[in-house]
């Protein structure tokens, strides 16, 4: 449940910025694959439970330890 109400509040963040897609995607998604708390079979982050590949594009996502 505690996912889902993130996602939101992160889906909504960016709907209310105009739904811009992060040109640092890639740059966001290759610090998650150094992170300790990235689990790479899955692609999500141990911490926040998000699918990184599709947050990393978001562009007022934030990184739930502040890595970027």
């Amino acid at each position: 449940m505690r996912r889902v109400i993130r996602l939101i509040k992160d889906l909504y963040a960016w709907v209310r910025g105009g739904c811009k897609i992060s040109k640092s995607a890639l740059y966001r998604l290759a610090i998650c694959f150094g992170c300790e708390f990235f689990d790479s079979t899955s692609l999500r982050c141990r911490k926040c439970g998000c699918k990184m590949k599709y947050k990393t594009k978001l562009d007022t996502a934030r990184c739930p330890i502040d890595k970027w």
